[in-house]
């Protein structure tokens, strides 16, 4: 929890940087965070009428960045230091995505310090990555399988008494959305 003294100071520490900032302002970082939506969180608690691309804008301007980098310098971390207090508990789906993003721009940090080299930013990072992918795109991956079973024989052979599979012209047409040519003619045999 955020205490107001600690809104008192990220206020000035953007002032000292240049920017007026409000507790709107500050609303719309910790929604858009949860969201992961700039339009959507803006909407919400700012105003609604502005057009999508000046809410981009607006969540892009240096004003946003010195309030962001705040949040990220303090409150992230303190953040952190709760969840390694309750790491004895269960740990929620949300609670591991964002660990996980923690630790993407924890290790982009290092990087740009030059405590890790390049290289090893890089692969951590692209783990990380993978691993969100895996883990938290699963639902949406198993709504999609579907499964199509084809039809394993239609006919027995008069020889051997086998299955087998005779393709039919009416199969072939609905199978691969075949139309009837209307220059073709059957002769008819007397």
């Amino acid at each position: 929890m955020i205490t107001q003294e600690e809104i008192k100071a990220c206020k000035n520490y953007c002032a000292e940087h240049g920017f007026r900032i409000d507790d709107k302002e500050i609303a719309y970082l910790f929604v858009n965070r949860e969201l992961r939506n700039p339009v959507v969180a803006y909407k919400m608690v700012i105003r609604e009428g502005l057009s999508d691309e000046l809410i981009e804008k607006y969540d892009k301007s240096p004003r946003l960045a010195c309030l962001r980098q705040y949040m990220n310098d303090n409150w992230s971390k303190r953040k952190t230091e709760e969840r390694v207090a309750t790491v004895a508990g269960n740990i929620s789906f949300e609670e591991n995505r964002d660990a996980l993003v923690g630790m993407l721009a924890d290790i982009e940090t290092m990087m740009n310090a030059n405590q890790i080299e390049k290289k090893d930013a890089m692969k951590m990072m692209t783990d990380i990555r993978i691993k969100l992918n895996d883990k938290f795109n699963m639902k949406e991956q198993q709504v999609e399988q579907r499964i199509i079973v084809q039809p394993k024989f239609n006919h027995i052979c008069e020889h051997t008494h086998k299955e087998c599979w005779l393709q039919t012209r009416q199969y072939a047409m609905e199978h691969w959305h075949l139309v009837p040519d209307p220059n073709y003619h059957e002769e008819e045999t007397n």
